[in-house]
């Protein structure tokens, strides 16, 4: 026994093997560092407990960690897991720590059958949203993701943010932000028609004529004018009111 720290070798065993205790939590409990706990881990000659097999117990999800199987082909370690739902499964250390498997299946079925809303209009355009500021290989990211713009935590899930922006939606009307500098979240967000979303785009050219802002395209509505005229005159150079005054 340590007389500092009254380190035993049946403590260690109990913290290390039973409890599943990493050495640095055991350091944690006794107060010392963790270079001491490697000391008597060889001199009370107990063997280090791989990483995944630190994972009984825990919770992830709706699964519950109930044994370690073995290492598969893949070289990663297999549990079986008690869902909350009472059916067993197997999951692997990387897919419960990622994430990518939260339970027996059971999860994915309430979803769809809460919203029932899987591969129509608005599902995919919560699904493009996401691409977009999260996929770094999807073509769009770097005017979105690339440049900042991410969406906020809870329209992770799909029900949140119908929840949110159902109200207003319509066919032909696609999701908007309303301030482009800033990210997807219920206060900046609204559905709009496509003419109008092209107005409020970063990269719409504006004018202005006798103290009223519009872009190209309502000029050109306005004044009855091919819109790629008054493009023209804009990339030679023409003030506003040139353009404008002169048609």
């Amino acid at each position: 026994m340590n007389q500092k720290y009254k380190i035993t070798r049946d403590r260690l065993e109990t913290l290390h093997v039973s409890q599943d205790h990493t050495p640095q939590e055991i350091a944690k409990y006794y107060g010392c560092s963790r270079s001491l706990i490697y000391h008597y881990f060889k001199k009370f000659n107990i063997e280090k407990r791989p990483k995944y097999l630190r994972l009984r117990g825990k919770r992830f999800g709706k699964l519950l960690v109930k044994e370690f199987i073995g290492i598969n082909d893949d070289r990663n370690a297999d549990w079986l897991c008690k869902c909350d739902c009472g059916n067993e499964t197997i999951a692997t250390t990387t897919s419960l720590r990622f994430g990518t498997v939260k339970s027996c299946g059971c999860l994915q079925k309430e979803k769809a059958i809460i919203h029932g809303m899987s591969g129509t209009r608005p599902y995919r355009i919560w699904l493009a949203m996401k691409s977009r500021c999260g996929n770094t290989n999807a073509w769009n990211y770097e005017n979105y993701g690339g440049r900042g713009i991410f969406y906020c935590e809870s329209w992770k899930d799909f029900i949140n943010f119908w929840h949110d922006m159902k109200k207003g939606y319509e066919k032909d009307k696609s999701l908007e932000r309303i301030d482009n500098e800033r990210g997807y979240f219920p206060q900046n967000c609204k559905w709009a028609f496509v003419e109008e979303q092209n107005n409020n785009k970063r990269n719409s050219v504006k004018l202005t004529f006798k103290g009223l802002t519009l872009t190209v395209t309502e000029w050109a509505k306005r004044m009855d004018l091919p819109r790629g005229m008054i493009y023209a005159q804009v990339n030679r150079g023409w003030s506003d009111e040139k353009i404008l005054g002169r048609n």
